[in-house]
């Protein structure tokens, strides 16, 4: 029963550590900043804005070369991965590798292709569909982000708590 308690609450515990965690990476330099006369408040103030600040420094470090990556990863990687998957179906090589894939045409469309009811109201249940998927992974995708900030925020919450009152 007690491992069973353990287990359902154990991200409320996981949290709770990592607020105690938390205060004792900020405690060392408000003890060491106490030694030296600076009262409580400030000192605890002081080394927030420090960590702060470390944070902000680190991405600024971080942050540029990301975004130059995503951007050649974007730009230049998935267009030349994209062509070379083209040039390899159509060389035929990969319907040698892959046999299952031989079944597979490719349809040219002409410039008289005619789209009749049928097919758009086809093409409108793939769409409608199509979204559908896609809300539903968004769901899931939107509750999480709101537990992470939330789960932040509880963290936050007990580190000032533990602050304010060390004893």
């Amino acid at each position: 029963i007690v491992l069973y308690v353990l287990w359902n609450i154990r991200s409320i515990l996981l949290l709770g550590l990592a607020a105690v965690l938390l205060v004792i990476f900020i405690n060392i330099p408000v003890s060491l900043l106490a030694r030296v006369g600076v009262p409580r408040l400030p000192a605890i103030l002081l080394t927030m804005l420090g960590g702060m600040l470390m944070v902000y420094l680190a991405l600024l470090l971080v942050l540029p070369t990301l975004v130059e990556q995503f951007v050649i990863l974007a730009t230049e990687r998935i267009p030349a991965g994209t062509q070379e998957i083209i040039d390899f179906w159509n060389s035929g090589e990969l319907q040698e590798r892959l046999p299952f894939l031989q079944d597979i045409r490719v349809i040219e469309f002409g410039e008289d292709m005619r789209l009749d009811p049928e097919t758009l109201r086809n093409v409108g249940d793939q769409v409608l569909r199509a979204f559908q998927q896609v809300s539903a992974s968004v769901v899931p995708f939107v509750s999480g982000l709101a537990n992470t900030l939330l789960s932040i925020l509880i963290v936050l919450f007990l580190t000032a708590f533990m602050l304010a009152e060390p004893d």
